[in-house]
This record gives structure tokens, C-alpha cells and sequence, in this order.
């Protein structure tokens, strides 16, 4: 893994549970900082890197409540309800009208800081699917009324380097038939 040069093993070999706080540390990267090999694929599959703004789940629910109220949910009580982070992303597609292949780009995912604390984010991008535009980014943070531009932190749960193995291919029709004319007619 000589290709890795950030989110690497502390030892240089293999992860240890050491490591996750070592690997924290290293992030969040700027915007426009991130190296290109950790949006590559080659015979290493870098850690998936989130393009977000952390926050905490009741600053987003206001900031939902505050900038897209059609589409706050609330429970019988008429407290906000969770369900509410999701309507995010779709509220920012339409009033934007973000083209389709980029959809995936706007999720509220879950990051990791600095200090290896979990923390609720509205990403709008991400290392293994792509990210949106650097205007359309400043348009959506002035929008929701971020104060810094996003930084790109590490997922929780694909922290890691992972050594991608060959897939093995899916059989073809035709090869069921041979197989069938082999080994049963």
C-alpha cells in the first residue's frame, strides 16, 4: 500500500484499533485539498471521504425548519421529528434543480471528527461518488447559512484502506446452457 500516503496504518502494514484516532487526526482536509489518489481506484480502495458540514441533529433540524419549513415533519406533540434530516437533500435538489447524476452527491451522512467523535452532517460530496460544483457548494452553504465552505471528513465505517479483489463474473445465459448441455443432456 505505498501508494497511500494519508489514512495509512500507523505501522505502515495493518490497522490496529489504535489506528481510528490516529486516522481522525489526519482530517478534515479543505475543499480543495483533497489528494487525488483518495478519489482513485487502483489495486487500493481509499477511505470514503465525506464533502460536508458537521453539525448536531438539533442545529440541522432548525436550519431545516428555518430554510425549507414545507418540509419539516413533526410528530403528534408537534415536536420536529428525525425523519425531517432526510427531506434535506431532496429539498436542495429541487430548489437548486440539481441534475440527476448528482443526487447521490447530497446525503446526511454521519462523520467522523478530529477527536474520533461521531458527528451528523449534510455532505455534498463524497470520495466514492463525486461532488457538486464549487458554486453550486457556495450558493447551497449561503443558502442554509453555513459560515466556512465544507471539509471533507472520514466516514466512520470505511475508515480504512481496502485491497480490492477481483470481482468474479456473473454467468451469462449461455453459460447455463453449456453447462446444461454438458452435464444434463
Amino acid at each position: 500500500m505505498s501508494e497511500s500516503k494519508l489514512f495509512k496504518p500507523s505501522n505502515g502494514k495493518f490497522y490496529q484499533r489504535s489506528d481510528y484516532s490516529y486516522v481522525c487526526k489526519q482530517q478534515p482536509l479543505l475543499m480543495d485539498e483533497l489528494p487525488e489518489y483518495l478519489h482513485t481506484f487502483g489495486k487500493w480502495t481509499p477511505p470514503k471521504l465525506f464533502l460536508a458540514w458537521p453539525s448536531d441533529q438539533a442545529s440541522l433540524l432548525k436550519c431545516i425548519e428555518r430554510v425549507y419549513p414545507s418540509s419539516v415533519i413533526r410528530n403528534r406533540r408537534g415536536e420536529l421529528v428525525q425523519t425531517t434530516l432526510g427531506a434535506l437533500p431532496k429539498a436542495i435538489r429541487k430548489d437548486f434543480a440539481i441534475d440527476p447524476d448528482f443526487h447521490d452527491c447530497l446525503q446526511v451522512v454521519t462523520v467522523a471528527l478530529e477527536n474520533g467523535k461521531h458527528a451528523i452532517s449534510f455532505a455534498v460530496g463524497c470520495t466514492h461518488i463525486g461532488m457538486l460544483n464549487a458554486n453550486l457548494i457556495g450558493d447551497i452553504q449561503a443558502k442554509l447559512g453555513f459560515e466556512e465552505p465544507p471539509k471533507w471528513y472520514i466516514d466512520p465505517n470505511w475508515w480504512t484502506w481496502r485491497e480490492r479483489r477481483a470481482l468474479m463474473r456473473r454467468p451469462q445465459f449461455s453459460d447455463v446452457l453449456a453447462y446444461l448441455a454438458y452435464y444434463v443432456f
